[in-house]
């Protein structure tokens, strides 16, 4: 499979995010709620509880369900024989992006699915033609590995493996070309740049140290993803394309 394509979403998440203050909740230790009670949202951004959220869906078959929940930074969502969604919870436009980013989940998908840490900027230096760029920091996936994109048949750089977060990541960058332009972006191409956790390290709970995968990637793939304070979002995000499953999880800074 090729990696996901959303030019729908990044249109709509352009078009939609204004900046706002954003506090930053602390938390050492989160843990999964157990309560999966809440009302399930509508596809869109906002607030809860001090957290910015933002949840998408192409619509184009099966079904899926986003509802946040409670301490602030915690989430669940459910999909089955969805064609592609994204969903989750962080810190939005103009908010303090911690250094370093705790979460603790249950991901269960059945089929491709992701679990990362995801931004999203239109000021970064690595995109010097005024594209998008979008970073991953992949924490778990299902049956495909996004680390296989990494190849000139996707337009994709492979930076090979390092060690981060008490664990090894293949490093890489694609690039992707839209038939029309982004909005606020006066380009069509979109840089999606990566850090894959091997496969048989992948895990559901940890902490990110964004800081130490920003640098890696300058060193790397010669990539800078710019000030944090600038970016549109970054969150830790449950994502699908065409399968199911069902995931709890809860985010916070460290």
């Amino acid at each position: 499979m090729q990696p996901l394509t959303k030019l729908a979403s990044l249109t709509l998440h352009l078009l939609a995010i204004s900046p706002s203050v954003l506090s930053s909740p602390l938390s050492a230790a989160p843990q999964v709620p157990r309560d999966i009670t809440a009302a399930a949202l509508k596809p869109g951004n906002g607030t809860h509880n001090g957290y910015f959220y933002t949840y998408w869906t192409d619509n184009a078959s099966g079904s899926v369900s986003y509802s946040n929940k409670d301490p602030g930074g915690a989430y669940v969502i459910s999909w089955k024989n969805v064609s592609n969604f994204y969903g989750g919870k962080g810190w939005g436009p103009s908010s303090a992006t911690p250094n370093t980013i705790s979460y603790s989940a249950k991901f269960a998908p059945s089929g491709n699915a992701y679990l990362s840490v995801y931004g999203m900027t239109r000021s970064s230096p690595a995109n010097k033609n005024g594209g998008l760029v979008e970073f991953y920091i992949m924490e778990n996936y299902g049956t495909y590995d996004p680390s296989t994109a990494f190849s000139p048949t996707y337009s994709g750089t492979d930076g090979g493996l390092v060690e981060v977060d008490g664990g090894e990541y293949r490093v890489g960058m694609t690039r992707h070309y839209y038939w029309t332009q982004l909005p606020g972006t006066g380009s069509s191409m979109v840089l999606r740049v990566y850090s894959v956790r091997k496969g048989d390290q992948k895990r559901s709970k940890g902490k990110v140290d964004l800081k130490k995968h920003f640098d890696t990637w300058r060193e790397k793939l010669n990539v800078d993803i710019g000030a944090s304070e600038e970016f549109d979002f970054v969150i830790v995000a449950v994502e699908g394309y065409q399968s199911s499953g069902e995931a709890e999880v809860v985010v916070a800074g460290v």
